[in-house]
């Protein structure tokens, strides 16, 4: 779908850029960032975006996904959905789990099943 999102606060700190702007994602690439309305096309859902933030994904050092070993308290899909939800775009699975992330074969584990999350 293609949205324009206006006067949504576009954070990015490498571009030095904190301010408000109308954006267009147009097939799900941004096609234009201004200040001024412009027009858009017929396929285009218009969203009041005044209380949204757009900013560059976030990486969490420091998470808990317990799989393998605790998937009751929080499993690879739970874990990484939840991530993605909160507009991170990495994460480091901390090593408190049973077995403990602490050989290849573990790592393998998690690589195989997190690949296609």
């Amino acid at each position: 779908m293609n949205y324009l999102f206006k006067n949504i606060n576009i954070v990015s700190p490498e571009q030095k850029l904190n301010d408000r702007f109308n954006l267009w994602l147009l097939d799900g690439k941004i096609h234009k960032m201004s200040y001024d309305i412009f027009p858009v096309d017929e396929t285009t859902e218009i969203i009041d975006a005044s209380s949204f933030v757009a900013s560059p994904g976030f990486f969490d050092m420091h998470v808990h996904f317990r799989e393998p070993g605790f998937e009751h308290k929080e499993n690879l899909f739970s874990g990484a959905e939840a991530a993605a939800n909160g507009g991170f775009t990495g994460v480091v699975i901390m090593p408190n789990t049973k077995p403990a992330i602490h050989d290849a074969s573990v790592v393998k584990f998690i690589q195989d099943n997190s690949k296609d999350l």
